[in-house]
């Protein structure tokens, strides 16, 4: 992402909903890609991170318990 849009913020912290800008956030003329969504084998995961704690998958197993979630 290159760019991000959304309203003006006064001095205040005041939302102008009326006044919605885009402005640049990274370099001029920087080539970037984004990728829409990550697509890892199953095989390559081995921890779910959470904000309840890390999820690691068992030993011989291809699934991971989040019954603890």
């Amino acid at each position: 992402m290159t760019t991000i849009r959304g309203p003006v913020v006064s001095d205040t912290l005041a939302i102008d909903l009326g006044d919605v800008r885009t402005v640049s956030i990274a370099a001029q003329g920087i080539g970037v890609w984004n990728a829409a969504f990550d697509v890892t084998p199953a095989s390559l995961i081995t921890g779910i991170v959470t904000e309840k704690g890390v999820i690691m998958k068992k030993d011989g197993q291809r699934e991971f318990d989040l019954s603890r979630l």
